[in-house]
C-alpha cells in the first residue's frame, strides 16, 4: 500500500503553500455553534468533563457501555479518486472494524476486545485500563447528490440541506435503535446512567472527502458550521432525541475527514480519540492555549503529538494515579511500562513517578513515565521513520525507536490547584536544548520546490526552561520537537534533520545522520517525534541542574533535583532521585552519586591550521562545552581542570558510517569555565585533513572519522556524548613528528642538547594544543632538584628551556614533562 502522501498533513500542504500548517494537523477543530450552552470545564476536578471517562466510576450496573454511532459518509459522485482502502461508491475497506456491536468482558482486560477487529473499542479499553467499554455500529452513507447539487441549489445553505439528507437517512434506518445511543446525562463527575439527556451521546461522523458543503477541516464538532442548531433525529410518543453540534454535555459527537484523499483505518483510529478527548477533557473557556488543545498530548494540534494520551491527560481523567517522590524518604524508585498488562488498580500506583519540582506552596512537577510500547497504541513517535503516521509498518530495528524514559514538566500552580487542563506543558527530551539559526529553504521528500526551513543547533542552553513550543519567531531556547514560529504567515518546525536525503518529492524516507556519511538536508520530522527524545541507558542517563535540558522550574530557578536513570530491564526502570540546592550537604550526595550529565558535543569539527594553505594538511579540532558538574573539577592549574575520555570510530567504506567507538585519548581540559578541545594529532594513529588548490577534503581524505567524549567525575564516567564527523586521512608511522604548517602535530620532550653537559643543557618540547604545563629535574634518588617550569598556561607551539647545574654534583638526572594528559621522562648526565 502506497504512502498516506505521506500523511494527512503532507497532503495539505501540496495542496496549497499559503495553507497554514496548523490546518493540517489531524486534531485542528474550526467551529462552534453559534450560542454555544456553556462548557464544561472544572479546574481540579478528575474525571470526565462532558462526557463519562468510565463506565464503573459511575453505575454498578454490569451491563452498562457508552454506545457510539460510526457513520460513514460520502457524496454521490464523491470528489476522491478512488483508493483500495474505500472506493467510491462502497463502504470503506475496515467497514465493521473499528467498534464492537456487544460488550466483552475479560479477566485480562487488554484482551476484552480484538484490535483487528474492533479497534475503537480495544483502544478505548487500553487506554482506560479496563474502565471504558466503547461499543456501538457502525454504517455507510451515500447521499442522494454529489457536494456541487448543494451549492448550485441551496448556495450558502448547502451544508444544511445535505445534512438534512444525511440525517432523514439515519433516522429511518431499521438498523440503528436511536434510544441505546441517548443512555447518559450529566456532567464534570455527575455522569448518570439510564434515562439519557434528550441527546445522542456520542456519533463519529467519517467523510470520505473533505468539501465545501460541510467544511474543509480535518476534524470539527459535527458538523456546526452549517447545521449550529440540534436536529431531532428520534421523536415518538414520550421520548425526543436531538443532535446536537456543540461541545458540551448535550454536544453529539464531531466530524472528520481525510485531505487529498479518503482516510485509512489508522488515520480514523488517530483523529477519533483526539476529538472524543475534548469531551472527556473539555475545554477552558477564553484559554489561549492552541485553541483547547494541550501540546504533547493526544488532544494536541501542533507539538509533540501523542497517540496513546498524554501521562498528564491520562492522571487528569483519573486512570492512573502517581508515585510521588518524597526526598525524605527514600532516592530509589523504581516503574514499569504505563501500559504493562496487569490488574493494578488505580490506588497501586507504579507506572508514573511524579517529582514535586517546588514546596507545599508551587504546584509544579515532573512526570516520568517508561514507555517500552507494550501497548499497540502506545506510538509516541510520529516523525523520524514513522513518517507522519504513528502506525506506519516498521523493520525489526526500528520497533526500537522511541522506547524509553520520558519526562514531562507540567505547571499546574500557573492556573490553579490540582491536575488542570491547558497548563504550561513541556517534555524533556533527552537530546538537549539549543538555541538555533534558520538556514534555508529546502526541499522536502514530498515536494522539490525549496520552501522549508531547517533550524541549525548554534549553541547549548543550560539553566533555561523550554517554554513548550511557544509559536512565534524564536529558534532560542528550544528542543527539536518545540523549535519552530511564524515564517510568511506559515508556522515553520523542525521538519528537517542532517543525514541522507531521499530525491524530493520521491515520498521516499530519508537515512538519519546516525547511518550516513552524507551530510545532507532530509525530512526527520522532529518535531513529531524521533528516536533520540527518550531518556536512556547508554544514551542519556541524568537530568539534573548542570544538564541540557537541566531541572529547572518554568521560572529559570535551579530546583536541585536529580534524576538518575540507573538502570533498565525488561519493561522495568530503576532511578536515583535527589534533591539539593548549590554548596549544600544534600548537592554533595546527589553528585557523589551520580554520573556526570552527557556532554554536548555538536559543533562541526574544525581545522588547525583554520585555513586550508594552497597544499598542504591540518589536523582535526573537536571542540564542546565544558560540563558544569562542580564535582568534576580537579586541582590544577589556575582554576583547576575537568576530564574527558575521548572516542573515535573508523569506516573506510563510503557506504558503512562509523559506528565501533574505541579509547583514544584522556584529555585534561585547563579552561573549565570555557569551551574545551581536543586535537587529533597523535603520532601512531592521529588523523590529517587534505587539502588541494585551497580547498579541504578532496579525494585523499578517504576514511570517515567520528568522535565521542564522556566526562569523568571522581567516581563516574558519563554516557558518550553525541558524535562529530570528519572525512580525512590516517597518518602514518613514518610521517614526521612536527608538522609543516608551523604547529606541532604531537606532544614530545626531546632530548637535551648537549648531553652530557657541563654546566648547563637545553630542553625542548612540543605543545600541539593549549595547556599547562610543568617541566622538572629530579636526582638518581627522586628527589626535585629543580622546577624549570611551574605549571604555566603555554599556547601550542615549540619551546626550550635551560637547566643550569653549578650547584649540583656529577651524576644521572631526569627531567620530567607534564603537559595535560601527556607525561613524560628522559635521562640526562652532569659531568664536572
Amino acid at each position: 500500500m502506497k504512502y498516506l502522501k505521506t500523511i494527512t498533513i503532507i497532503l495539505m500542504l501540496l495542496a496549497t503553500v499559503k495553507e497554514s500548517y496548523s490546518q493540517s494537523y489531524p486534531y485542528f477543530v474550526n467551529c462552534f455553534p453559534d450560542s454555544p450552552p456553556a462548557f464544561c470545564y472544572n479546574n481540579s476536578f478528575l474525571g470526565g468533563q462532558c462526557k463519562p471517562e468510565s463506565i464503573d466510576r459511575y453505575t454498578p450496573d454490569p451491563d452498562a457501555v457508552f454506545r457510539v454511532l460510526i457513520v460513514y459518509v460520502q457524496f454521490d459522485n464523491d470528489p476522491y479518486d478512488n483508493v483500495s482502502w474505500w472506493l467510491r461508491g462502497s463502504q470503506p475497506q475496515y467497514f465493521g472494524e473499528l467498534l464492537s456491536e456487544t460488550k466483552h468482558e475479560n479477566t485480562n482486560w487488554w484482551d476484552a476486545y480484538d484490535e483487528n477487529t474492533a479497534r475503537m473499542s480495544d483502544y478505548w479499553m487500553e487506554v482506560s485500563r479496563g474502565k471504558f467499554h466503547v461499543i456501538g455500529k457502525e454504517v455507510h452513507k451515500i447521499l442522494p447528490h454529489d457536494n456541487q447539487w448543494y451549492i448550485d441549489n441551496y448556495n450558502v445553505n448547502a451544508g444544511k440541506y445535505a445534512m438534512d439528507d444525511l440525517y432523514g437517512m439515519l433516522a429511518i434506518d431499521p438498523d440503528i435503535n436511536w434510544l441505546l445511543y441517548d443512555q447518559w446525562g450529566g456532567s464534570m463527575g455527575n455522569f448518570i446512567y439510564g434515562p439519557g439527556d434528550g441527546y445522542v451521546d456520542m456519533i463519529y461522523f467519517i467523510f470520505r472527502s473533505s468539501n465545501t458543503v460541510v467544511g474543509n477541516s480535518q476534524a470539527s464538532f459535527a458538523p456546526c458550521t452549517h447545521y449550529p442548531s440540534p436536529h431531532v433525529i428520534y421523536n415518538q410518543p414520550g421520548r425526543e432525541i436531538k443532535i446536537h453540534p456543540a461541545l458540551s454535555e448535550f454536544g453529539s459527537g464531531f466530524q472528520i475527514m481525510g485531505n487529498g484523499q479518503p482516510l485509512e483505518q489508522w488515520s480514523a483510529v488517530s483523529f477519533i480519540p483526539a476529538e472524543h478527548g475534548h469531551y472527556t477533557l473539555g475545554i477552558r473557556p477564553g484559554s489561549n492555549w492552541f485553541g483547547g488543545h494541550q501540546l504533547y498530548g493526544k488532544v494536541n494540534n501542533h507539538n509533540g503529538k501523542d497517540e496513546f494520551f498524554s501521562p498528564y491527560e491520562m492522571i487528569r481523567l483519573g486512570y492512573f494515579q502517581t508515585e510521588k517522590v518524597d526526598y525524605g524518604f527514600s532516592s530509589s524508585y523504581s516503574i514499569d511500562d504505563w501500559t504493562s498488562r496487569n490488574n493494578f488498580e488505580y490506588l497501586d500506583p507504579d507506572e508514573i513517578l511524579e517529582v514535586p519540582i517546588g514546596d507545599a506552596n508551587r504546584n509544579e512537577f515532573f512526570l516520568i513515565v517508561n514507555r517500552q510500547k507494550v501497548s499497540t497504541y502506545d506510538k509516541i513517535m510520529w516523525g523520524d521513520t514513522a513518517r507522519g503516521n504513528p502506525y506506519h509498518p516498521l523493520s525489526t530495528e526500528q520497533q526500537d525507536y522511541g522506547k524509553g524514559i520520558y519526562i514531562y514538566h507540567a505547571y499546574p500552580g500557573a492556573v490553579g490547584p490540582g491536575y488542570v487542563w491547558q497548563i504550561p506543558f513541556d517534555q524533556e527530551c533527552a537530546d538537549g536544548l539549543f538555541n538555533h539559526s534558520v538556514e534555508g529553504p529546502y526541499p522536502t521528500d514530498w515536494e522539490c520546490f525549496p520552501w522549508l526551513y531547517y533550524y541549525k543547533k548554534t549553541n547549548v542552553v543550560y539553566n533555561m526552561n523550554d517554554n513548550g513550543g511557544t509559536i512565534g519567531i524564536n529558534a532560542l531556547n528550544h528542543d527539536g520537537k518545540s523549535v519552530g514560529g511564524i515564517n510568511a504567515g506559515i508556522e515553520e518546525y523542525q521538519w528537517l534533520g542532517i543525514g541522507g536525503a531521499s530525491a524530493c518529492g520521491s515520498q521516499l524516507t530519508g537515512t538519519d545522520r546516525v547511518y550516513s556519511n552524507l551530510k545532507q538536508i532530509w525530512t526527520s520530522r522532529e518535531f513529531q517525534g524521533d528516536r533520540w527524545d527518550a531518556w536512556k541507558k547508554d544514551y542519556n542517563e541524568v537530568f539534573s541542574p548542570y544538564s541540557s535540558p537541566s531541572t529547572v522550574n518554568w521560572s529559570n530557578e535551579n530546583s536541585g533535583i536529580f534524576i538518575y536513570l540507573e538502570s533498565q530491564s525488561g519493561t522495568n526502570a530503576t532511578f536515583k532521585i535527589y534533591k539539593g540546592l548549590p554548596n549544600t550537604p544534600e548537592e554533595i550526595t546527589a553528585l557523589a552519586n551520580t554520573p556526570p550529565s552527557k556532554p554536548m558535543l555538536y559543533r562541526p569539527v574544525e581545522h588547525v591550521p583554520p585555513v586550508c594553505p594552497p597544499s598542504g594538511w591540518a589536523n582535526p579540532r573537536i571542540v564542546w562545552d565544558n560540563n558544569l558538574e562542580p564535582d568534576m573539577l580537579r586541582p590544577g592549574g589556575l582554576e583547576g581542570f575537568k576530564k574527558y575520555r575521548i572516542y573515535r570510530a573508523i569506516s573506510t567504506n563510503p557506504l558503512v558510517a562509523p559506528s565501533n567507538y574505541t579509547y583514544l585519548a584522556t584529555y585534561d581540559d585547563y579552561t573549565p569555565n570555557d569551551t574545551a578541545n581536543f586535537i587529533d594529532n597523535h603520532f601512531e594513529n592521529g588523523v590529517r585533513v587534505y587539502c588541494l588548490s585551497g580547498i579541504w577534503e578532496p579525494i585523499f581524505n578517504d576514511t570517515y572519522y567520528r568522535y565521542k567524549i564522556t566526562a569523568v567525575d571522581i567516581t563516574f564516567e558519563s554516557v558518550k556524548s553525541d558524535f562529530v564527523q570528519i572525512n580525512a586521512h590516517p597518518i602514518m608511522p613514518d610521517n614526521p613528528v612536527f608538522s609543516n604548517n608551523g604547529l606541532p602535530s604531537n606532544f614530545s620532550l626531546s632530548q637535551n642538547f648537549p648531553n652530557p653537559f657541563n654546566p648547563s643543557t637545553q630542553i625542548k618540547f612540543a605543545l600541539p594544543q593549549n595547556t599547562f604545563v610543568s617541566v622538572k629535574v629530579y636526582n638518581i634518588a627522586g628527589e626535585l632538584v629543580a622546577t624549570l617550569v611551574n605549571n604555566e598556561y603555554r599556547n601550542a607551539g615549540y619551546y626550550d628551556v635551560a637547566f643550569d647545574g653549578t650547584n649540583l654534583a656529577s651524576g644521572i638526572y631526569f627531567y620530567k614533562i607534564e603537559a595535560g594528559s601527556f607525561v613524560e621522562t628522559k635521562k640526562m648526565v652532569l659531568i664536572k
